[in-house]
């Protein structure tokens, strides 16, 4: 038996075109084959998305652990504080001095860089002038390192804020 695939009108073994609109027949045995390899292709292409799908989530999912160890265990400016700090004038360089000392206050964060910045300001509450100094010796949980910051004497300079501004 034979059929046609455009009108899908059947036809005798001895036919070989459509009576109706011309078509080459074809044998049932063969649309049969077709059609199970149809199938097979697209449960085949099906179980590719569906596993590169799978493999993408598992990868993001790894990705996305793998960020939450490294901000687990990277250092933040508030693992870093400064824990006392004083200030001097030499009048006979002009220079004022910030001298103290940051202590690292984590439980399990070895710091490998920090800077200490200093504002200055004005009688009006204006800032004047900044600076700040850095350090690249590692500091475990619970040392502390001394810093030292040196800036030219202002008339103009009324306090100071002190604060831990990057650390790594």
């Amino acid at each position: 038996m034979k059929r046609c695939k455009k009108c899908l009108k059947f036809y005798s073994d001895d036919m070989q075109y459509c009576l109706k609109c011309g078509s080459r027949l074809q044998s049932i045995k063969t649309l049969n084959h077709v059609k199970k390899l149809n199938t097979l292709l697209g449960l085949a292409l099906a179980f590719v998305v569906v596993f590169f799908c799978f493999m993408e989530f598992q990868s993001s999912r790894e990705r996305k652990k793998n960020n939450e160890l490294i901000e687990k265990y990277r250092p933040t400016v508030n693992d870093l504080e400064v824990v006392n700090w004083d200030e001097y004038s030499d009048y006979y360089t002009d220079y004022h001095t910030i001298s103290g000392k940051v202590r690292n206050i984590s439980d399990s964060k070895t710091i490998s860089y920090y800077e200490v910045t200093v504002k200055f300001y004005d009688y009006n509450g204006d800032i004047v002038g900044s600076d700040y100094t850095n350090d690249n010796q590692e500091i475990g949980p619970g040392e502390s390192r001394e810093f030292e910051i040196m800036f030219e004497n202002s008339s103009n300079y009324k306090e100071a804020e002190v604060f831990v501004s990057e650390v790594e």
